[in-house]
């Protein structure tokens, strides 16, 4: 999803809290969305733990070391700092399947991974760079005061990191990933640092020990940071955010314990970019929320320079609404949801989608052209028209492909004479998501993106 501005609200929620035997001094957490779990780090006895949203702990690896801080997933493995150097995890079995020994390294702290696979880990006065796949190391930066939280931004690229100041404060900063030029970005009322995250809509969060608190900055740090958390002698440590979720994990060293706080979200479904929909018809936006009661929904018709109230104070928990479209067309539509009470917490078409008349199809057709078009209705459920003009008689072939370009189904090969085709498609049994289907003729080659949801 795309964003064009940012949130700033107070959280208030009653944290869940999870605690147990198992736990000892929980360090740091991260989401595995293939098995729906958390993994967590114990850097009290160097096991790693797994959770279940519901709170049921089994564990994940008895490691040898003695302590495991910093955790990162990163493909199919999860990667861990050691005592050490860095360990790397099977996700699916939990078998250590290799360690990089760092010699030299005297407290690995938090790790990150960038878009490319290279970890990066805070020791002090260094971060690491890591190639878990070369198996080798190298110090890519020194003589730093106190680093400790990392955070990979893949747009624009950079890390972020947080820094001891000879002062009793910290700042953030970032790095450039290519000239290893740092810039401080904030400098903070409180010291002793540790973990960061970022939400969906590019708030940076950051954990306290001076404080025991998490902190809320704007994603441009223009305002002073809100407190999203705080209890006594809690030890917040490398927190985390999840995206699938939307929710901010700390955990706490000092109590053992987790905190999961859910945070306002909303997200668009439909119309997302691609759609192509019947002037004066009616159609469904629709999209999913989390701690928001009522949302307003604007619309654009110039790809969103300018925008029109369409509905206000909607129930987000109905999660759709039905929308008279006006007659006129465009195909440079945006739709704009947001929280009726902060319009920063929204969200906006991936792309433009179009509303155009009702194509005529005459008794006799004479194109002078081939072209595929937007199939209607979409979105659709279970079925919907896909026209196409072939220009002279001609095999014809029209393929679906799911969203990573595998082949599902051939949905027409053969002959086909002159003029304008409607070829129906029955969903079936597949999931919910994007499609795209390609009509190839003679040297004639075009590809429509579709959108099932059921």
């Amino acid at each position: 999803m795309k964003y064009l501005q940012v949130v700033v609200f107070i959280i208030a929620v009653l944290p869940l809290m999870i605690s147990g035997q198992a736990f000892d001094r929980p360090e740091s957490a991260v989401y595995d969305a293939t098995l729906d779990r958390y993994l967590i780090s114990n850097t009290g006895n160097g096991d790693i733990l797994s959770s279940t949203l519901e709170g049921t702990l089994t564990f994940f690896n008895n490691t040898d070391s003695e302590s495991i801080r910093g955790i990162t997933i990163y493909g199919d493995n999860l990667f861990a700092a050691g005592d050490e150097g860095v360990l790397v995890f099977d996700l699916a079995t939990g078998t250590n399947i290799l360690t990089i020994p760092i010699p030299g390294a005297t407290f690995l702290n938090d790790i990150t991974a960038d878009g490319d696979g290279n970890l990066y880990v805070s020791d002090g006065s260094k971060v690491y760079k890591v190639d878990p796949v070369g198996e080798t190391y190298e110090v890519f930066l020194e003589n730093l005061n106190g680093s400790n939280g990392l955070m990979y931004v893949p747009d624009p690229e950079m890390m972020l990191i947080t820094l001891e100041t000879a002062g009793s404060t910290a700042v953030i900063a970032s790095v450039d990933l290519t000239t290893k030029v740092i810039e401080e970005i904030v400098s903070t009322d409180f010291e002793f640092l540790d973990g960061l995250a970022m939400d969906d809509f590019w708030n940076v969060y950051v954990s306290s020990w001076s404080t025991n608190a998490v902190y809320k900055y704007d994603s441009d740090f223009a305002n002073a940071p809100t407190i999203v958390y705080q209890a006594d002698d809690i030890g917040p440590a490398d927190i985390y955010f999840d995206s699938v979720n939307h929710t901010l994990v700390v955990p706490q060293m000092s109590t053992n314990s987790m905190t999961y706080i859910d945070l306002p979200y909303v997200g668009l479904l439909t119309p997302n970019g691609g759609e192509a929909w019947e002037a004066g018809s009616t159609q469904a936006i629709t999209w999913e929320s989390q701690m928001i009661e009522t949302v307003d929904i604007d619309y654009s018709t110039d790809g969103g320079v300018t925008f029109e109230l369409l509905v206000q104070g909607e129930d987000a928990a109905l999660g759709t609404y039905s929308w008279n479209l006006p007659t006129g067309t465009s195909s440079s539509c945006i739709i704009k949801i947001f929280d009726s009470s902060d319009p920063t917490v929204m969200d906006i078409s991936d792309d433009a989608f179009t509303i155009m008349q009702t194509v005529a199809i005459y008794d006799d057709p004479l194109p002078s052209d081939y072209a595929l078009n937007q199939n209607y209705p979409n979105p659709f459920n279970p079925s919907t028209t896909i026209r196409y003009i072939v220009e002279e008689s001609i095999n014809v072939k029209i393929e679906l492909y799911d969203l990573l370009g595998n082949l599902i189904s051939t949905l027409l090969d053969k002959k086909c004479s002159k003029g304008i085709h409607n070829l129906n498609f029955e969903a079936g049994e597949l999931p919910s998501g994007i499609y795209y289907y390609t009509m190839s003729a003679g040297n004639f080659s075009d590809t429509k993106k579709m959108l099932l949801i059921k």
